[in-house]
């Protein structure tokens, strides 16, 4: 079988050290004020060196995470922090954010750049596209499907790193900001509140259809398939887990170490189930869709299934494995409540009295959520390194120390003299030689060549020892290549703020009047038959291209805007994720707006995409007016925001109507009758409304935001204004007519139809404390 990289989560040094011992060919962990771990424990600089030094020692590659969107104010701290890790030696550099890609290319040429998973890279062209941008590997979406990886190794001359264990995002990571708009965690600053584990209901008008955790993925256990991903070309495996326990990350590292050399071990994957169980699926690249897929239970520890009460007598339970004294389990009262406590005697399979704390549900399912032979998990020893060398002692010389293995180096020492009394022995210098304390070395052979009667202070012999460690050290941690300069902005003349119109369907467009339509500059939409409609109108006409697609469909979608562009329907496509940017060269000729979902969250991030040849570019809705104000006054040109509209919060393969229907995939999502808009209500009462396009499910934020009388700052910037037209229970026409008119109050209608209206990002932002 291929050898291929399995890179180990390291959320703590612990944690670290977990994943070297147990088999990790490579390690990513955080630093710490740049991770989207940002409640991992993380790395200083000093503790990333050490890390880089017991790693490289053992063969095995250190990458870091610098995976955030970055404000303007952060940029230079965050190129100066990647210019200290590559000094140190990390083997790559993991990161999202456009505007540092940018720099970074520039001023470190030579270091290996992996483009994180939070770029949504789930194509060829999105593959393509890091390849072009200088990066060297790029870690896959996990929805993306077995057969658009294979693509991408058949296509694309870029590593690629593939989750194969682990917690799963509900949503494509990137395009997920509900934990944002709900309180400003945001997913892209490595601080997501997770509103995927929560309870919702679904529901259609009044009707209540389904209940539960509905969007809370079971873990990812893609064990079985690893020989296929081997088979495939695969350069790297991924386990998720810096927020994990050091007993998890050697518990998987093991087992995914085993599985890649073609060996399965029952009590190993026993202990991996154990260590954190959400309940496991092969994933999104596999197929797995509806209940295959999501929890539909809480999103904690889930734990080992052992058995399950009576159906008659609540007191009497039928185990399939037995209990040990101090084991911890779990169960559902008779009022449906998860309940847990500790076993306090042994348990054999069978049938058995078991006294619950809380009278147990007929019927109730049995789960151990704590293993206590598993609770005092040691972790072994890391394996020190042997070294072999020559000590010479000459009298007149300076002192000489020669390795031979691991690596050849040289140090040399004090001057050796003649001695005045007694002259060293080579017991007394072997031994002292040898006190290698708690250095991951050892003396596997030691030669000494001593002239009689020599001399050599016991502080030089510890200062020769001392330095030959920090000599092995050092030749182990790289060499730091060639610097080179910032790339200066790519700024762009001062442009009127322009008006855009996104509209989702024909059906909103007849409820708008001409003259809406005439007061807008440019106006988006995907649907064909409402392009037709616009011909002949005043505003520009944009065709706005998926986020989420594969190979074939991108191809689709290309050669689709280029008709329309040649037969003079559109000027222009949207582009509302990365991968439409591989085809800058077929789209030259016409214009490409940088919507969201393109990361404009600083200055260099909206030149890097003007670079790709975006024309005109939203700012990120998670960007405050002050880094509005920042960007349009850096860079100039043709800048927009939202000024009303319903925030995507999610985008997702998952459909969370599959568990009222029970779908099995989504061969049926084209012609399901339960398209249409639905609402995921939350446990504060809460409507989030969704509906499912194609094989995609958008999720909204349950208000609108609406930016009257904040309008007037964004204009002063000469930044545009963008409405978005998602339902037709919306009141465009009179949003519209506010962008003229003071005396048009759209907020009654909003507070009458939506229970109120949100001002979003506009002041509150995502930006922690320590970053302002």
């Amino acid at each position: 079988m291929k050898q291929v990289e399995v890179l180990a989560p390291a959320g703590s040094m612990e944690a670290f050290k977990a994943a070297l011992a147990y088999g990790a060919q490579a390690i990513y962990l955080g630093e710490k004020k740049f991770s989207a771990r940002a409640h991992a424990q993380n790395f200083s600089l000093e503790e990333v060196q050490e890390v880089v030094r017991l790693a490289h020692l053992q063969g095995t590659k250190v990458h870091v995470t610098l995976n955030t969107l970055l404000a303007d104010q952060e940029l230079m701290e965050a190129v100066e922090t990647a210019k200290k890790l590559a000094k140190i030696g990390v083997d790559a550099l993991i990161v999202q954010d456009l505007g540092l890609i940018r720099m970074l290319r520039s001023v470190l040429p030579y270091m290996d750049l992996h483009g994180s998973t939070q770029m949504t890279i789930h194509n060829v062209q999105g593959a393509k596209l890091c390849k072009d941008l200088g990066l060297t590997r790029v870690v896959l979406s996990r929805e993306t499907p077995f057969e658009e990886i294979k693509r991408i190794k058949d296509l694309v001359d870029i590593e690629v790193e593939v989750f194969v264990h682990g917690a799963l995002c509900v949503c494509y990571s990137g395009q997920c900001t509900m934990s944002s708009y709900i309180g400003g965690r945001s997913g892209n600053r490595g601080d997501c509140a997770q509103p995927c584990r929560k309870k919702y209901q679904i529901i259609r008008g009044k009707e209540l259809l389904k209940s539960g955790y509905l969007l809370s993925p079971k873990d990812l256990w893609a064990l079985d398939q690893i020989p296929d991903l081997v088979d495939l070309g695969v350069d790297s495996f991924k386990i998720e887990g810096r927020m994990k326990k050091p007993s998890y990350v050697a518990y998987v590292t093991e087992m995914i170490s085993k599985a890649c050399q073609g060996r399965r071990d029952r009590d190993l994957e026993l202990r991996a189930r154990e260590s954190f169980n959400r309940g496991f699926t092969q994933g999104r690249t596999f197929g797995a869709f509806g209940q295959d897929f999501i929890t539909q239970g809480h999103g904690k520890n889930k734990g080992i299934y052992l058995g399950q009460v009576d159906a008659k007598d609540p007191a009497l339970v039928h185990l399939q494995e037995g209990i040990k004294e101090g084991d911890g389990i779990s169960y559902l009262d008779q009022e449906g409540f998860l309940r847990g406590f500790e076993v306090g005697r042994d348990l054999p399979p069978g049938e058995s009295k078991l006294t619950f704390p809380y009278p147990a549900k007929k019927g109730s399912a049995i789960y151990r959520t704590f293993n206590s032979r598993l609770a005092n998990f040691q972790l072994k020893d890391l394996e020190k390194t042997g070294l072999r060398g020559r000590l010479s002692l000459k009298k007149g010389q300076p002192a000489s120390l020669d390795l031979d293995k691991p690596i050849k180096v040289s140090v040399q020492g004090a001057l050796v003299e003649e001695a005045q009394k007694r002259g060293l022995d080579q017991d007394r210098v072997r031994s002292q030689m040898g006190k290698l304390g708690d250095t991951p070395f050892y003396w596997e052979d030691l030669d000494l060549d001593l002239d009689p009667n020599c001399f050599l202070s016991i502080k030089d012999l510890n200062v020769l020892r001392r330095d030959l460690v920090e000599e092995i050290f050092q030749s182990y941690q790289g060499e730091e290549g060639r610097l080179g300069k910032l790339p200066p902005l790519k700024m762009e003349g001062p442009v009127e703020g322009k008006r855009t119109l996104y509209i989702e369907n024909q059906e909103i467009a007849r409820g708008l009047k001409r003259q809406d339509l005439e007061a807008m500059d440019r106006i988006m939409t995907r649907d064909l038959d409402l392009i037709e409609d616009l011909q002949g109108l005043n505003p520009e006409v944009y065709y706005v291209l998926p986020p989420i697609v594969d190979y074939e469909l991108g191809q689709e979608e290309k050669q689709r805007a280029l008709n329309l562009y040649r037969q003079g329907k559109i000027a222009g496509v949207e582009a509302t994720s990365l991968w439409p940017f591989a085809y800058q060269k077929d789209l030259s000729l016409m214009k490409i707006h940088a919507g969201m979902g393109t990361g404009a969250f600083n200055s260099q991030s909206i030149s890097m995409l003007r670079d790709l040849g975006a024309s005109s570019i939203d700012i990120s809705y998670e960007a405050t007016y002050k880094q509005a104000q920042v960007m349009a006054r850096n860079c100039g040109g043709d800048l927009s925001t939202l000024y009303y509209g319903f925030l995507t919060g999610m985008i997702m393969d998952h459909c969370p109507n599959s568990l009222v229907k029970g779908c099995k995939d989504s061969s049926q999502c084209e012609t399901c009758f339960l398209n249409g808009v639905f609402a995921l209500r939350d446990e504060k009462n809460m409507d989030f409304p969704f509906r499912r396009q194609g094989k995609i499910t958008r999720i909204y934020n349950s208000l609108p935001l609406y930016l009257d009388g904040k309008k007037k700052n964004y204009l002063e910037e000469k930044i545009g204004l963008r409405i978005d037209a998602q339902f037709s229970s919306e009141p465009i026409s009179k949003i519209i007519q506010s962008l003229d008119h003071r005396d048009v109050d759209c907020k009654k209608i909003l507070k009458a139809s939506f229970n109120g209206w949100t001002y979003g990002h506009y002041q509150r932002g995502i930006l922690r404390k320590d970053s302002l």
